[in-house]
């Protein structure tokens, strides 16, 4: 079996990421460009954005599907992906475990009290 290849002098860091001076760790050669485009960009639209967020409402208001979609994916967001109803126990134990939280359902011991009280007095009456 081969032994995996060591770093040694290929120019990169014992993490792999490339070490100073190495020539292809030299990072996008259009940065500096597109950044001063978007600069520029910014500038020209910064001026105009009231105007142009309206133009997108209005034709949103007049039944524009295309409009309507920018302005809800840019305002509140894009939709989160619904969740199966046949999963939805295990991902609120997901959630629990990531958040720490106690879901809501959970009754204090007060609630649990009341609920025993409850199938406690269910079971006499059918009993009669």
């Amino acid at each position: 079996m081969s032994k995996p290849s060591t770093n040694g002098t290929n120019g990169r860091t014992a993490n792999g990421q490339f070490a100073e001076g190495n020539k292809c760790g030299t990072g996008n050669p259009h940065a500096r460009r597109v950044a001063q485009l978007r600069s520029k960009m910014l500038e020209a639209v910064g001026a105009h954005l009231d105007e142009i967020v309206g133009s997108m409402i209005a034709l949103a208001r007049d039944g524009d599907v295309q409009a309507t979609k920018l302005i809800l994916s840019y305002s509140l967001g894009k939709p989160q992906e619904t969740i199966h109803p046949d999963l939805l126990d295990a991902h609120e134990k997901d959630v629990q475990k990531l958040t720490g939280q106690t879901p809501s359902f959970v009754m204090d011991e007060a609630a649990q009290e009341r609920v025993r009280q409850l199938v406690a007095a269910a079971d006499y009456i059918e009993g009669d």
